[in-house]
């Protein structure tokens, strides 16, 4: 717990960003990786498979955008700096270690940005600095230049989650409406309007067992995204890892947008 609290301390973040907690989550989720990597281990392949075999079919290479770029352990980083001119890694938080990773590559960077572009507008709503949370909206202003291919990479669904979390923790959850659901919405239009090829893999389904008993519930709204490319089950909570249940398993879909 404590080497977690000197990360989130020395890793650098905007006032927004770190208030939101995205900061101690993506310390967490690290840590998370680290107990369930066996758990882990046939989604993250999938993942990075599912980007190479896609990678494989394209003619033009420039440069390729990676949104939730996380800890990297989807990632095939190696292979996408060898086939690709650039590489961006985009993300709200980059930790030290996945900058210090990223700097071993002379054409892969590092970008913090907030693809939603309502972090700080929903800080702003929870600080009382504004009457009404920010309407989730199309980003007009993500400086994706030309590129070749845009991954979303397991990173839909957890978009509105930590905004959501601090508007409950703060009793204002029912001010949201169908905030969660518009967020996720609005990052899939944004990816169709996209001038090229875009991977999106992301959880569509979420398990839950419990002595037996299974509850599943969608992880996404119904998204116009066709069929999955190819589909998996990922053991997100492994025996012993929640207190709430047993096991907890999402089902994974991988879809090509803008062919």
């Amino acid at each position: 717990m404590i080497l977690e609290w000197l990360q989130s301390v020395t890793t650098p973040a905007p006032r927004h960003v770190r208030s939101l907690g995205l900061v101690h989550e993506a310390i967490a989720i690290e840590a998370r990786y680290k107990r369930c990597h066996r758990a882990w281990a046939s989604h993250l392949l999938n993942s990075r498979n599912q980007i190479l075999a896609t990678t494989s079919e394209m003619e033009t290479r420039g440069q390729v955008i990676v949104l939730g770029s996380g800890g990297l352990h989807d990632v095939p980083l190696e292979a996408l700096s060898e086939t690709f001119t650039s590489v961006a890694l985009w993300d709200v938080v980059h930790t030290r270690r996945v900058r210090s990773i990223a700097a071993g590559f002379a054409n892969v960077s590092c970008q913090t940005l907030d693809v939603t572009g309502l972090c700080e507008a929903f800080d702003g709503w929870l600080r009382g600095h504004r009457d009404f949370p920010p309407e989730p909206s199309v980003p007009m202003n993500l400086p994706t230049g030309s590129p070749d291919l845009v991954i979303s990479l397991n990173l839909l669904s957890q978009l509105p989650v930590q905004m959501v979390a601090r508007a409950t923790a703060k009793g204002r959850a029912g001010e949201l409406g169908d905030f969660a659901d518009t967020v996720m919405r609005r990052h899939v239009d944004w990816l169709k309007a996209l001038h090229c090829r875009v991977l999106l893999i992301t959880d569509i389904e979420r398990r839950y067992a419990k002595a037996g008993v299974v509850q599943v519930e969608d992880a996404v709204p119904e998204l116009d995204c066709g069929r999955p490319l190819a589909d998996w089950l990922w053991e997100v909570a492994p025996p012993g890892e929640s207190t709430d249940y047993d096991t907890i398993h999402h089902k994974v879909g991988a879809f090509l947008l803008n062919e």
